[in-house]
């Protein structure tokens, strides 16, 4: 198969918090962007002539990862990145009345704010509460609860009105009529 222009859509999903990193980019600037073209180059350096060049899409996608990987290789995170990604982490694991104070644990709470907001360009209550809708995507999806009180509970919500607010927020829908969203886990 032969991708002409505007016929083939690849993308570059990274981890949480590794994304501004390895492209050597402010993540914040690249919130609900698609980068197309020579705007790839102009914005994260990445060397993309073997992308826009690839004839097929079997090549296409071997030079995106390709591209990816050595963006990888050159990331050089900084300490500020790895109390950002242990804070991340203890977001994504820790029981929720404990997540936010344990992430702070001997780290001024301004400094570890900015930490994760330089490294995933989200504040760190807006990151908590997409790991939150995340994780009730997948109790819901698994079938894990009998009510959505449960669910609230198990998510790590403070009730289900809250879960509610989130779920239109993050969503665009409610928890008692779910649509098809991509989970990160």
């Amino acid at each position: 198969m032969v991708a002409r222009a505007g016929q083939i859509s690849l993308g570059v999903r990274f981890r949480i918090g590794w994304g501004g990193a390895c492209l050597r980019v402010d993540p914040a600037a690249l919130r609900n962007r698609v980068l197309v073209g020579r705007e790839v180059v102009r914005q994260t350096g990445i060397d993309a002539d073997s992308i826009l060049k690839a004839p097929t899409v079997p090549d296409l996608r071997d030079a995106l990862v390709a591209a990816v990987r050595a963006a990888s290789a050159r990331a050089r995170p900084g300490a500020g990145h790895a109390r950002a990604m242990a804070a991340i982490e203890v977001v994504q694991a820790a029981p929720p009345e404990a997540r936010l104070q344990s992430a702070q644990d001997g780290v001024a709470s301004r400094t570890l704010r900015r930490d994760v907001l330089a490294a995933a360009g989200l504040p760190l209550r807006c990151l908590a509460g997409i790991v939150r809708f995340q994780r009730a995507m997948r109790l819901l999806k698994a079938g894990d609860v009998d009510t959505l009180g449960a669910l609230a509970f198990e998510a790590g919500f403070s009730d289900q009105a809250h879960m509610t607010r989130e779920f239109r927020r993050f969503g665009g829908f409610t928890p008692s009529l779910p649509r098809e969203a991509p989970i990160v886990g």
